[in-house]
């Protein structure tokens, strides 16, 4: 299983696909990057399960469960960092990937 990490620091976010991590300002720029990276995963295309896990500041965190559906992982991902996107980059994001 792979496993996706947004981390909250003091004045950064990181996202990390399994090695170092990458450094954004903002969550939204952090979002962006999963969203191009998730889409074009080819180990989701080969079954591969991955989750989405997002550590906040104060000690806190959401994960997911494993999943192969890019779109729920997107989706799950703007959920938990939904305190802290843009309201249009939310409801652009509920559109594009809810399938509730």
């Amino acid at each position: 299983m792979n496993r996706v990490t947004i981390a909250q620091h003091k004045d950064n976010w990181t996202i990390s696909f399994g090695g170092t991590p990458a450094k954004r300002k903002t969550p939204l720029a952090v979002y962006h990057l999963l969203e191009r990276r998730l889409m074009a995963k080819s180990s989701l295309r080969r079954g591969d399960k991955t989750s989405v896990l997002v550590k906040y500041r104060d000690g806190y965190h959401n994960e997911t469960i494993p999943e192969i559906e890019p779109n729920y992982l997107l989706w799950a991902g703007c959920c938990f960092l939904e305190d802290y996107l843009p309201k249009e980059a939310i409801r652009r994001a509920s559109q594009k990937y809810d399938r509730s």
